[in-house]
């Protein structure tokens, strides 16, 4: 995991560390959306267990329920980081951070419990 947040600081070429955050967590929220389309391909094998993902998609999301969960979480977190942002950049920041780590929490989750993904 550490490795895809130095790849996409490297990458991303942003000015400033909002952004570079921002896009450290987009990269992470495509790995766990990608984990979690393994979940929906394999039921058999794997359920969700995040607390909201639950509430939304269910044990054994569709893929079409994992995309717009998927969208859904993108565009909101986008959203309330941007809103933050603007009125204070610190707490934008604070708030980017947060929930890298929660999406760090569930990568290594899924990794733990079997779910890899292929490029």
């Amino acid at each position: 995991m550490i490795k895809i947040i130095l790849v996409s600081i490297a990458l991303c070429g942003c000015s400033s560390s909002f952004q570079k955050a921002q896009t450290t967590y987009q990269i992470m929220h495509l790995v766990d959306t990608l984990q979690t389309l393994e979940i929906a391909k394999h039921p058999e094998k794997f359920e969700e267990s995040g607390a909201l993902a639950l509430q939304w998609i269910g044990k054994h999301p569709s893929e079409r329920g994992v995309y717009g969960w998927a969208i859904g979480n993108f565009l909101l977190q986008k959203a309330v980081a941007e809103y933050l942002y603007k009125k204070d950049e610190d707490l934008g920041l604070f708030f980017t951070y947060i929930t890298i780590v929660d999406k760090g929490y569930s990568i290594q989750h899924n990794h733990e419990i079997g779910l890899t993904i292929s490029f």
